[in-house]
């Protein structure tokens, strides 16, 4: 995503505010997204596109239609998952490549997720942030070492290489930042976020500045519009240098 940061913020910021505009017009009962623990003190772009589209959809809501977000963390086994690329390394042998010794994520099962989505539709609150009762995260390199010990089948185990943080990545996840606060406990395991809301005129003011932006494929007025929104987020160098990044979808 940090490669074609244009059309992570049209597909995850745009796409969420429109898609809770149109629920509000058409009194639609409820919208439920589904955020990441990377939308807290983002580094990366995927990140910082959720962070602002948890807040977009919030100032959607109406009295008509009940808007919420849930963070949720790393799914065991899903698309993308970091168990299936070990899992590949492992049957070919190859060196199982780890980021950094002391990165580490909160990982959950499938089944795990949705179930904790089913309890947030279910939560009565209106316009507000769930979060899962989570334990200890674990660390990526456990993660790996535990794979191998259970599916290597070759005389020479793989090896653990680090290869260092990639762009945007971050050593630590985590789903409460800084202005927020853990508060009500809405079932066993899912708590309210009690935080600062963006007014709402300021956040359709800047909706509309980022899709004028998107549309422009102008990366230097999107990031302006980032830094008003979510001050704290600072591009890295990779996206630096990728100021000229096209979109790779098309417009319809």
């Amino acid at each position: 995503m940090e490669s074609n940061p244009l059309a992570v913020v049209r597909n995850n910021t745009l796409g969420t505010y429109r898609l809770a505009q149109a629920a509000a017009r058409n009194r639609i009962r409820h919208v439920l997204m589904v955020s990441t623990d990377k939308a807290v003190r983002p580094t990366s772009i995927m990140g910082v596109s959720k962070r602002m589209a948890e807040q977009a959809l919030l100032e959607c809501a109406t009295p008509s239609t009940r808007v919420n977000c849930i963070r949720l963390g790393n799914v065991l086994d899903s698309q993308g998952s970091v168990v299936g690329v070990f899992l590949d390394q492992i049957a070919r042998s190859e060196n199982i490549t780890v980021t950094d010794p002391d990165a580490d994520r909160y990982f959950f099962t499938m089944a795990e997720t949705v179930s904790l989505i089913l309890e947030a539709a279910r939560a009565p609150k209106h316009a507000q942030i769930w979060v899962p009762e989570t334990g200890s995260p674990t660390k990526i390199v456990d993660l790996a070492k535990f794979l191998i010990q259970q599916k290597s089948k070759f005389p020479e185990e793989p090896r653990v290489v680090f290869t260092g943080l990639r762009p945007g990545e971050k050593l630590h996840e985590e789903f409460v930042g800084p202005g927020e606060r853990l508060a009500d406990e809405v079932s066993p395991r899912l708590r309210a976020v009690d935080g600062a809301i963006a007014p709402r005129e300021f956040v359709h003011s800047a909706m509309a500045d980022l899709d004028v932006a998107v549309r422009a494929r102008n990366l230097d007025a999107v990031l302006q519009v980032i830094a008003r929104f979510v001050p704290e987020y600072r591009p890295g160098v990779f996206l630096d240098a990728k100021r000229a990044a096209p979109l790779v979808t098309h417009d319809t």
